[in-house]
């Protein structure tokens, strides 16, 4: 299956396992191979049931669940608190995971400015 089309990424199930399970804060579209279209499968914000949370991660599992380049802000917003999915997105070009480490160390660095204590000052440290 060859997605050509940027204006989508591929998610994988470790990270869409990051998110909340119910909840999702995107947009997400599943691969149609029958006509090789990418279709909405889950709208944002809107509650799923148990059933319906299972079959997205079984969508995902066999690598047909795709994010929208439109919410990459919220992909990169919740990556950035947990720096150790990046490790876990293939789909992600070197300058997005550079990009992510920065603002991740700008995040890291204003924190520890707005308030220099000791233990968030270890946290900047472990994280440069």
């Amino acid at each position: 299956m060859d997605i050509s089309n940027e204006d989508y990424f591929q998610i994988n199930s470790d990270i869409l396992a990051s998110f909340p399970k119910f909840r999702l804060p995107l947009n997400l579209y599943t691969f149609r191979e029958d006509i090789a279209v990418l279709q909405p499968c889950y709208k944002k914000g809107t509650r799923m049931s148990e059933a319906e949370a299972e079959a997205l991660a079984q969508i995902c599992a066999n690598g047909s669940l795709f994010v929208a380049r439109s919410d990459e802000d919220v992909y990169r917003k919740h990556i950035l608190q947990q720096l150790d999915l990046l490790l876990l997105d293939p789909n992600l070009t070197v300058d997005e995971i550079a990009e992510i480490c920065i603002a991740a160390a700008y995040s890291r660095y204003k924190t520890f400015y707005d308030q220099p204590v000791p233990n968030l000052l270890e946290l900047l440290y472990r994280d440069i």
